[in-house]
């Protein structure tokens, strides 16, 4: 009886836990409604419309080679049920999700050669890859596209499973913070800096010139020339007297 109630236990709890794991995968999972493609040309053949069932189809015959070549890896293969988001891959060539443009320029694969592809070789695979407008025939197919860091990485065609390049579209660059402007303070005008003070010239005074020199000599001289001079104009005023 013990064995019995032990056994019903780890059987309850293996449900249990089976429930859990089944639950989260259904909530990481992603379903599109789309055709499918089941002929030679599709890389995934009658292609994939759950993630896991991508999955599941991932290691078929020359599919790694094939996703490899586009860049997408097996790590990108098994976290595809999280990162994958509903989308289109356009015949013009644009990569679309929720109505917005995320890439353009696609290139996708095929394994069937149609005019105005390429023929490559990767990964010991032959296959042939072209833009869209040479093998859609209807204007956009759904498709899982992975987003990284908020932009374009891979998108792979739900109907057939072909993998999608393409460029992707710059993110606008984030809108820089408004700065605040604030008044200045008054600047205070600084005084002019007044001239250098030049002392004015100084005119020395005129050095007085020396009088001439006179001894007793030249006293008597001159007393001499004065009487002489005085007698002389006596003289002439008589004779002009005299003379009337």
């Amino acid at each position: 009886m013990k064995s019995l109630g032990l056994f019903r236990l780890i059987l309850a709890v293996g449900v249990v836990f089976a429930i859990v794991s089944l639950g989260s995968s259904l909530a990481g999972a992603l379903t599109l409604s789309s055709g499918r493609d089941c002929d030679d040309n599709a890389v995934l053949r009658c292609g994939a419309l759950t993630t896991g069932e991508l999955q599941s189809k991932y290691h078929g015959t020359g599919v790694v080679g094939i996703f490899n070549h586009f860049g997408i890896s097996g790590q990108d293969i098994n976290n595809i049920g999280s990162t994958a988001v509903a989308g289109q891959v356009t015949k013009s060539g644009n990569v679309m999700v929720n109505g917005q443009v995320v890439a353009t320029n696609a290139i996708t694969a095929g394994r069937q050669n149609m005019p105005g592809s390429t023929l490559v070789m990767a990964g010991g695979v032959k296959f042939y890859q072209r833009p869209p407008s040479v093998s859609f025939a209807s204007s956009s197919l759904p498709s899982f596209v992975v987003m990284k860091n908020n932009q374009f990485a891979f998108a792979i065609i739900a109907s057939c499973g072909n993998p999608v390049a393409a460029t992707p579209v710059a993110k606008p660059a984030p809108t820089p913070a408004p700065v605040s402007r604030t008044t200045p303070p008054p600047v205070s005008p600084i005084p002019p800096t007044p001239p250098p003070k030049v002392k004015a010239a100084v005119t020395p005074p005129p050095t007085p010139q020396p009088l001439p020199k006179t001894g007793p000599g030249d006293a008597m001289t001159i007393g001499i020339a004065a009487t002489v001079l005085g007698t002389a104009g006596h003289y002439l005023y008589r004779r002009q007297r005299l003379s009337y």
